[in-house]
């Protein structure tokens, strides 16, 4: 019950999926977009303005994808320095002041710095927060000749850690803003779970 993933986050672009998003875009239904920085950017935030640029007029939120195991560039973001600069460049475009911003956070991180880059978020004024990602880490009990191949870990073995970060989390923030729980998650009961933990969503 689980997934390695390594395909990165291969598409027709940007531009090709704006297009594609806005045209069958309903207004009946939220519609959260994930951003992340291509894997070879040399300008990591650079690719984070443009797609908050592109995408806030179309999506009701925006996911801050910091944490993806496959790519490099935006994992530069899980440090309290840049990540707070980068929120403070996003903060200044105009059309992000109607959409709401989350983060996502990684379950590889330690507690403490987890903490950090909670705080950096609130203090920049982010809308809610996702936990997690998947993991690069592969835990005890894992079965299948792909076990120990690269790519970030999805599915039952995620659960647990990534609840853990959302409990965190929620002790944390308080209710302050929004969270999502997000891995492992395969049944109501599993919902139920995240929500015990925190979760709004």
């Amino acid at each position: 019950r689980a997934v390695i993933n390594r395909m990165g986050l291969n598409s027709d672009g940007a531009e090709a999926v704006a297009r594609r998003v806005a045209a069958r875009r309903r207004r009946d239904r939220i519609l959260g977009v994930n951003l992340a920085s291509n894997t070879e950017s040399a300008d990591a935030a650079a690719d984070f303005a443009l797609l908050v640029e592109r995408f806030a007029p179309i999506a009701d939120f925006l996911t801050l994808d910091i944490s993806c195991p496959n790519t490099r560039g935006g994992k530069q973001f899980l440090e309290p320095r840049p990540l707070g600069a980068l929120l403070q460049r996003l903060g200044a475009i105009p059309a992000r002041a109607k959409t709401k911003l989350l983060v996502k956070l990684s379950p590889d991180l330690e507690g403490e710095r987890i903490t950090t880059l909670v705080e950096v978020a609130l203090a920049e004024g982010v809308d809610g927060l996702v936990a997690t990602n998947t993991t690069l880490t592969r835990p005890a009990g894992l079965h299948g000749a792909a076990r120990h191949e690269s790519g970030g870990l999805s599915g039952r073995p995620l659960f647990e850690r990534s609840t853990e970060v959302l409990r965190q989390v929620y002790r944390q923030t308080r209710g302050r803003v929004p969270l999502i729980g997000a891995g492992g998650v395969a049944s109501g009961a599993d919902a139920y779970a995240k929500l015990r933990a925190g979760a709004s969503l």
